[in-house]
């Protein structure tokens, strides 16, 4: 009885939620792009649903292109200024008659209109350009979160925007096929994080909704809430999400399974483990990063942004042109590897994807010539060769007040510390590094190669001696800190958390966090790293970018200047400070637990409280005037003096670096007499503690506390 009655009540429920197999057909050649929010955009860091999808369908040469966004809802979907294919003006449509015009501050308090695509230009020529056939559309998990009286809104945006897509032939021909994917269920993890009771009370009935409009609209649909909630039952089996809403690697497998299911595949998870299996998923991911790298890539500002002129038109397109091709080749061997199911083909994957110290490959040449970082710069980085003319590191430039000693703890010329971008003293007295020799950005054909280097000094003679890389294969690394055994690392768009479990030094453990933080000026991403006294992680981004995060409370967004607050115990984050920045690279607390902000771009250092105020996306906090009397800029850090290794007389100054031109840590006297942040200059403006003809910046050691 009980043998019957199990398989019985199983088909009522698939059926009841459309999960019976409906038979996904698609065509030799056929172009697939996935859309959604974060789900859909953490998709390209597993490769399990394409390596499904690719071997149930050897020599149909599927082309996939991944183009979800973190935080995306259908009605709300804002992209980077000048985002490509969204042109110059930003004002977008709701139902293609009333415009929504969300007023915000950029660079220099230039007023702009935040784009919410639903007049579907933008989004309308990027699925031109990819030529698309399929188009599945993950949505519902953010826009869930504002419970049933969200629903008719969600429903309505849902119709508006499947019926433009119905109305486009992106390939030339014919209309394109829609999958609707809903979102997964919201897992209880228990400890600190959010009862995620409600939330999925709402995403079951969003998940109907889409169902709903799939079956009036005679679209595919893919219910992933049901199996999900039913595999987050219980406490008897390993969690599948890293936060409640989002996947972990093993979330990811699953969900692969469940929507070949749903689509009528004839294997749906079965091989994914096979070495087969592996080495296909390696080659789709080097393929999604390709793509990542070209659609979104990091400095959108300089390639098609304000500041494009007058060399991001010279340098960038031949790099997006090589992009698109390495891309392109990468599918071939993705085609090939389907075909044979074998791993011989991989080689060519990594091939096509590290050049250093080969021949330029004829399939890559492009009819532009080679300027800017493509010359001399480019075949340096290549062949990791420093640049002839690097000078030697040294002390003898350092002019010091009497009494004051300074020396070289360590060089690039003896440790793999190239272009040093943070640094953290761990409780060991051990100085983490973090280097990103890839910056400005990405180089087709030079895989990433930024790290985190662990330097110590062994002997106690005050030189490093023994290096560790703690981290590789990271990109632009702007920021770090420690937390929970392990180290949270910027890595725009995202946050990761990096963990050695095994003792050798090294992280064996790589999660991302957080997604969705703004890239559009890589040196103006996250970072800043700091806690407060409060036990919240903070840091700072700057100008131009444009941020959406989703959480396990709702998703969090930012536009042009932010600072974030993060409860790693509780998944929360916060939009501590929306304000114009610049570029804040200085953050740190004082001894009352007051917040001090420095924005390296013009010299302006903030007494942050007056700055936290809440103020509603995308709008900015109004400007304030800075608590110092004097400025120097460029800064590259801040600090306070509070040190055995200094005198009396330097003792609680606030310290910043100038570091162009009369490249000087400067010293200013402050107080807090009544509760009121006051500063005064010393005798000499900006009094020097150093000076010196290199670059700076600012730490300290907790074990030795000398400035670093």
């Amino acid at each position: 009885m009980h043998k019957w009655y199990i398989p019985f009540f199983c088909f009522i429920c698939l059926s009841s939620f459309g999960q019976a197999p409906v038979r996904f057909n698609p065509k030799k050649g056929d172009h697939i792009v996935l859309l959604g929010n974060t789900f859909a955009d953490r998709m390209r860091h597993y490769g399990y649903f394409e390596t499904l999808l690719q071997e149930n369908f050897p020599g149909y040469e599927l082309r996939v292109r991944n183009m979800g966004w973190s935080a995306d809802e259908v009605g709300l979907q804002p992209r980077p200024l000048n985002f490509p294919g969204f042109g110059e003006k930003t004002t977008r449509q709701t139902d293609g008659k009333k415009e929504v015009t969300f007023k915000g501050y950029t660079h220099e308090g230039e007023k702009i209109v935040m784009p919410v695509p639903l007049n579907f230009q933008g989004l309308n020529q990027d699925l031109n350009d990819q030529q698309a056939d399929i188009i599945f559309l993950c949505f519902g998990m953010n826009e869930a979160f504002k419970g049933r009286e969200g629903l008719p809104q969600f429903q309505k945006d849902l119709n508006t925007f499947i019926e433009n897509l119905l109305n486009n032939r992106y390939n030339g021909h014919s209309i394109p096929k829609l999958v609707l994917v809903s979102p997964v269920a919201h897992e209880r993890l228990g400890g600190y994080f959010p009862d995620p009771a409600e939330h999925n009370k709402n995403l079951e009935i969003y998940t109907e909704a889409m169902q709903k409009t799939a079956r009036a609209k005679g679209l595919l649909f893919v219910d992933l809430y049901t199996p999900s909630r039913e595999r987050m039952k219980g406490n008897t089996r390993p969690a599948i999400s890293i936060n409640g809403i989002h996947l972990s690697n093993e979330g990811y497998r699953l969900a692969a399974g469940w929507m070949g299911r749903a689509l009528g595949f004839r294997d749906y998870g079965s091989s994914l483990e096979s070495e087969y299996s592996q080495a296909l998923r390696r080659v789709i991911k080097m393929k999604d990063d390709h793509f990542f790298y070209r659609w979104r890539a990091v400095n959108g500002e300089y390639i098609y942004g304000r500041r494009r002129e007058p060399f991001g038109v010279i340098a960038f397109p031949p790099e997006l042109k090589k992009l698109n091709l390495m891309t392109a080749s990468l599918d071939s061997v993705i085609w090939e590897m389907g075909k044979s199911r074998n791993t011989d083909a991989y080689e060519k994957a990594t091939d096509i994807i590290d050049r250093r110290g080969k021949p330029v490959d004829p399939m890559l040449l492009t009819d532009i010539p080679m300027t800017g970082r493509q010359g001399e710069a480019a075949r340096m980085a290549a062949a990791h060769q420093h640049h002839e003319k690097t000078w030697p590191a040294t002390t003898e430039k350092f002019i010091l007040p009497k009494g004051y000693e300074i020396n070289l703890f360590a060089s690039e010329k003896d440790f793999p510390i190239e272009k040093p971008v943070a640094m953290n003293f761990d409780a060991r007295g051990r100085l983490w590094v973090a280097t990103m020799p890839t910056y400005p950005q990405y180089y087709p054909g030079i895989p990433v190669h930024d790290k985190i280097v662990i330097l110590e000094d062994t002997n106690a003679d005050g030189k490093a001696d023994k290096h560790t890389v703690f981290a590789d294969d990271l990109y632009l690394p702007l920021g770090f800190e420690f937390g929970n055994g392990g180290v949270y690392v910027s890595q725009e768009p995202d946050i990761l958390f990096l963990k050695d479990t095994d003792g050798d030094g090294k992280a064996d453990v790589r999660e991302i966090i957080l997604s969705g933080f703004g890239s559009e000026d890589s040196h103006h991403a996250t970072h800043a790293f700091t806690y407060g006294q409060d036990g919240g992680l903070y840091f700072n981004e700057g100008t131009f970018l444009n941020t959406q995060v989703e959480t396990p409370y709702g998703p969090v967004r930012s536009y042009s200047g932010a600072t974030y607050r993060f409860e790693p115990r509780t998944g929360k984050l916060l939009p501590y400070i929306s304000y114009p920045y610049y570029n804040p690279w200085g953050s740190i607390f004082d001894k009352w637990g007051m917040h001090l902000i420095g924005d390296a771009s013009d010299g302006s250092n903030y007494f942050a409280p007056p700055m936290t105020g809440k103020i509603s996306y995308p709008d900015k906090h109004p400007r304030i005037n800075m608590f110092t009397e004097t400025r120097v800029r460029p800064t590259a850090g801040i600090e306070i003096v509070s040190s055995r290794q200094f005198p009396d007389n330097v003792q609680g100054d606030f310290l910043v670096n100038n570091n162009i031109g009369f490249r000087v840590p400067s010293s200013t006297r402050y107080s807090r007499p009544d509760r009121v942040l006051k500063a005064r200059k010393r005798r000499h403006c900006c009094s020097p503690l150093i000076r010196i003809s290199g670059r700076l910046t600012l730490n300290s050691d907790p074990t030795e506390p000398c400035i670093w």
